[in-house]
C-alpha cells in the first residue's frame, strides 16, 4: 500500500472549523528532475494533484512552475495497472502527520477513482469483538476513577502547572526593500519555554506594493518564487497588492543565534525590530 488517508491541518488561514481528511493515493519523486508529487481526493469523486513539499512532518500541496499533468497521469495509469516505472520513487507517508494545501490542480482524465482508493489505501480490519462477562465494580473503585479523571483534566487545562508557561514575543520591522517596488512588513513570533530557551521562531513576510502594474508582472510571471525558500509557504492578497510569505528557523538544526530569551531579543531589537511580548 502506498497511500494514506490525511488530516488538512491549514492552521495559518483557518480556525475552528470541522477537522477534514484527504484519501493520498500517492507521494512520489521523479527521478529524472526530483521534483515530488501528489494525488489524492477529498471524497472519492474528483482527483487532485500538486507539488508536495515536506518539513517537519507536515506536507505542503503547491502549484509550483514544474508541476505536470503528464507525470500524474504516468503515474496513476501504472499504480492502476501494476506496471512498474523506473522513472519515478514511490515516498513512504508513515511519518507525515497532517497536510496543509496552499494551490492545488484537477486531474481531468478518466479514472477509476475508487479502483485507485482500493489498490493503495490501507483498509481497517474489523475484528469480532467477543462479550466477556462483566465484573461488578465498587464503590470505592468508582470513588477513585472519578478522582483520576478529575486531575488528569486539571492538568490538561493547565498544563503550565507542571510545565511552566510559555513566553511568547512578537518583534515587528518595516523596511523597504532594496530591488522590488514594494514595503516589507516583517513580524516574527519567537516563542520561549518557561526556562527561558527558544523553542521557535515563525516569521510571515508581507511584500506590500506600491507599483499595481509590477505586483501583477510579479504574480503572473512568477518572479515571487525568487523570494520563497523550498519549505515555505505563500498566499497573494490582490485586493491590498500584497505578497505574503510564511516561514520558520529551525532552531535545532543550523542554528547561530543566541537561544536565550535576554540575549535573543536584544539581539532583534538591535536590528531594529520591536518585540513586545505577547499572551499566549
Amino acid at each position: 500500500m502506498i497511500g494514506k488517508r490525511i488530516r488538512i491541518s491549514d492552521y495559518k488561514f483557518t480556525y475552528g472549523q470541522e477537522t477534514v481528511y484527504i484519501n493520498v493515493f500517492g507521494v512520489f519523486k521523479n527521478i529524472k528532475s526530483g521534483n515530488k508529487y501528489i494525488v489524492y481526493s477529498y471524497d472519492n469523486k474528483k482527483l487532485y494533484f500538486g507539488s508536495f513539499f515536506v518539513k517537519d512532518n507536515i506536507g505542503t500541496v503547491m502549484v509550483s512552475k514544474d508541476t505536470d499533468k503528464d507525470i500524474i497521469k504516468n503515474f496513476i495509469d501504472n499504480v492502476i495497472s501494476g506496471n512498474n516505472d523506473n522513472s519515478y520513487e514511490i515516498e513512504k507517508l508513515d511519518s507525515i502527520q497532517s497536510i496543509q494545501i496552499i494551490d492545488e490542480l484537477i486531474y481531468d482524465y478518466s479514472v477509476d477513482i475508487n479502483k485507485l482508493d482500493e489498490i493503495t489505501i490501507p483498509k481497517e480490519k474489523i475484528e469480532e469483538v467477543k462479550e466477556t462477562p462483566k465484573k461488578k465494580v465498587s464503590l470505592f473503585v468508582i470513588g477513585i476513577m472519578v478522582l483520576l479523571i478529575v486531575i488528569g483534566v486539571f492538568f490538561f487545562v493547565n498544563p503550565e502547572v507542571i510545565t511552566g508557561k510559555n513566553n511568547i514575543y512578537s518583534c515587528d520591522k518595516n523596511y523597504r526593500h532594496n530591488e522590488l517596488p514594494a514595503t516589507i512588513n516583517e513580524n516574527r513570533i519567537v516563542t520561549f519555554n518557561s526556562k527561558g530557551i527558544i523553542m521557535s521562531i515563525d516569521i510571515n513576510t508581507d511584500y506590500v506594493f506600491n507599483d499595481i502594474d509590477y505586483y501583477n508582472e510579479f504574480k503572473n510571471k512568477s518572479y515571487f518564487y525568487k523570494y520563497v525558500e523550498e519549505a515555505d509557504t505563500y498566499k497573494f492578497d490582490d485586493t491590498n497588492y500584497t505578497y505574503r510569505v510564511f516561514s520558520k528557523i529551525d532552531v535545532n538544526t543550523d542554528y547561530f543565534l543566541p537561544d536565550n530569551k535576554e540575549e535573543l531579543i536584544s539581539y532583534f531589537e538591535n536590528d531594529g525590530y520591536n518585540c513586545k511580548i505577547k499572551e499566549e
